[in-house]
């Protein structure tokens, strides 16, 4: 507006009725927005309202009856119960990636290719490990400390694997609970 030929106080005031007149615009706008809101959400309020209606009605006609379908609901209840207690069990175990990963921390120089990992009935874990060891004595370091990792675990390396000096492939097999 500095190219008009009107002075400055004709130019603000212009400017003030601009603005006075866009905010007045706005409001109506942000109204008819909030009616049409309340008029598309009054068929869900009713809906809303007479499910209460009903769910209140219902109540109070199972009011007489409500000793004999806590009772069933407490017996439903139980028999679930029971079907959980397995699934609980099962879920506060250790999994199988548990294992995995303390036998991958305890690996030092070896290097690990695969492993095979199984959860047997009685609550043992069978894991074959495969990689190669640099040195005789690093495989049997590392044999050691997996029997270390779990007592009570027992750690099967075939004597036919420690006939080379260095650059060894093995395979052992780790059996015992989970750590």
């Amino acid at each position: 507006m500095r190219h008009t030929l009107l002075p400055a106080p004709e130019r603000a005031a212009l400017r003030r009725e601009y603005h006075t007149r866009a905010f007045a615009v706005a409001l109506y706008a942000l109204a008819a927005a909030i009616a049409v809101g309340a008029v598309a959400l009054f068929p869900a309020f009713m809906k809303a309202w007479i499910a209460e209606q009903s769910g209140v009605a219902a109540v109070a006609a199972e009011q007489g009856n409500s000793n004999g379908s806590l009772a069933a609901a407490q017996a439903a209840l139980a028999s679930e119960a029971r079907l959980l207690v397995p699934l609980s069990s099962a879920a506060s175990a250790s999994s199988l990636s548990d294992a995995v990963k303390a036998i991958a921390s305890a690996r030092g120089p070896v290097t690990l290719s695969s492993f095979s990992a199984v959860r047997m009935a009685t609550g043992t874990v069978a894991v074959i490990v495969q990689g190669i060891a640099p040195t005789r004595d690093d495989l049997l370091a590392f044999q050691s400390r997996l029997e270390a990792l779990v007592p009570g675990a027992s750690v099967d390396l075939p004597i036919s694997e420690l006939a080379k000096s260095s650059r060894i492939g093995f395979s052992l097999q780790v059996t015992g609970p989970l750590p």
